[in-house]
């Protein structure tokens, strides 16, 4: 238990880093979490993009078939909303169990949520291990991976696809609780890359953990970003092309993203890693073409951004994309492009999706799956009575352990 006073400190600290945050909680703190879910989440007015409608339906109908897709398409031009808090992988982690749960709060049983998550962690990221399976015992998390140690400092969006002897190894070695995890995520050994099992598999595991819920779909944010960039580099008039090969948008990133980890993309290296640039590569479209680059976070928040889809963050990104919303519409007023940054100003950016909500002590959907008992009800209930105050509370020792430095921490 964290006491008053901690938690206070841990507040202040917060809010200092993260002032949006502190806005949302100025504004919405006594709401139910629920309500704030329903009614406090701003939507986009924008005419969504039809190019992007179109890359995300290719997407939607190889991943999740045509059918799925038609729906799932209807629904994104009604209410362009979607997630961008999650790390892409074998869903389940404790943190992304409770912001998936809350998202899909948002949607009724017949209607999907759309998550954009992201393909640049590592495999060995603490946040997700997106290669494995997580479950606690006597209190304890654990995990069995998928992979071996030699590759999981690559990012899911270069990492190998499982095949059929991978998944009778994974069996072979974890026994009983081996075989049920494996089948719990059903892994589709026919699909050419590790990302795009993670979005079915995750698809999958979350309807076996919560059939009465809305579905969850899963997408790759980094690779549907990478082929809306390919389709509109053929434009030599489109605002991303100009920012991406022009000397003057070069400039102008430079000029207002320099404090950015990398230069518009990663790359990847020889060992599959991937690795910050600092100058842009000569033949971007070949590399990106290649998988050997891809966008980085605050390029495809621009792509957002351009094609009218609001955005459900996390305790970072709320503040983080409100400041990159403010920087592209500074870059775009300087390129003389003021219509459209009167376009992109009203797109929302600071929906908050990354509180706590399943708090049955360290919990991961592993675990409920193991139960053989759908929650998702009871969950609902929960933030019905729960204010978003006390959620964000709840949330807050592993908010403050992550956005304060260790050495202000305790100060």
């Amino acid at each position: 238990m964290t006491d008053s006073r901690n938690l206070d400190r841990m507040r202040e600290a917060v809010f200092n880093k993260r002032p949006v945050l502190r806005e949302i909680e100025e504004n919405f703190g006594d709401w139910s979490l629920k309500k704030y879910i329903q009614e406090g989440w701003e939507l986009s007015k924008a005419e969504p993009d039809a190019v992007f409608l179109k890359i995300v339906e290719k997407w939607l109908q190889n991943l999740y078939g045509p059918d799925l897709a038609k729906k799932c398409i209807e629904q994104l031009r009604a209410n362009p909303l979607v997630s961008t808090v999650g790390h892409l992988g074998l869903w389940g982690h404790p943190i992304f169990l409770n912001a998936d749960v809350i998202y899909t709060l948002h949607f009724n049983t017949h209607e999907f949520a759309v998550l954009f998550s992201c393909e640049s962690v590592s495999l060995n990221n603490t946040s997700s291990w997106s290669g494995s399976v997580i479950f606690h015992e006597n209190s304890e998390q654990r995990r069995f991976s998928f992979f071996p140690d030699r590759l999981k400092t690559q990012p899911v969006f270069y990492a190998p696809s499982k095949k059929a002897e991978d998944i009778k190894k994974f069996k072979e070695k974890h026994g009983e609780l081996g075989r049920r995890f494996a089948e719990a995520f059903l892994v589709d050994t026919d699909l050419l890359s590790f990302s795009l099992q993670a979005c079915k598999a995750s698809n999958v595991f979350w309807q076996k953990v919560f059939p009465s819920a809305p579905k969850t779909i899963f997408l790759p944010v980094e690779s549907v970003a990478a082929d809306y960039l390919l389709e509109v580099f053929k434009n030599p008039n489109h605002i991303l092309t100009r920012l991406v090969f022009s000397e003057k948008g070069q400039s102008l990133w430079k000029k207002y993203l320099h404090e950015e980890h990398t230069y518009m993309f990663w790359g990847i290296d020889a060992k599959g890693r991937r690795e910050p640039l600092k100058v842009l590569p000569e033949d971007i479209i070949g590399l990106l073409k290649a998988r050997k680059i891809y966008p980085s976070s605050p390029l495809y928040f621009v792509v957002f951004l351009l094609t009218g889809f609001a955005c459900v963050g996390g305790f970072t990104q709320t503040t983080w994309l409100s400041n990159v919303k403010s920087k592209f519409i500074s870059m775009l007023e300087e390129m003389g492009e003021k219509e459209l940054a009167l376009k992109v100003k009203p797109v929302p950016t600071k929906n908050f999706g990354e509180s706590t909500l399943v708090f049955e002590g360290l919990v991961s959907a592993m675990d409920l799956y193991l139960k053989g008992k759908d929650l998702y009800q009871e969950f609902s209930l929960r933030a019905e009575k729960m204010t978003l105050k006390e959620s964000m509370n709840l949330a807050m020792p592993t908010i403050y352990s992550v956005v304060v430095p260790k050495e202000e921490q305790g100060m």
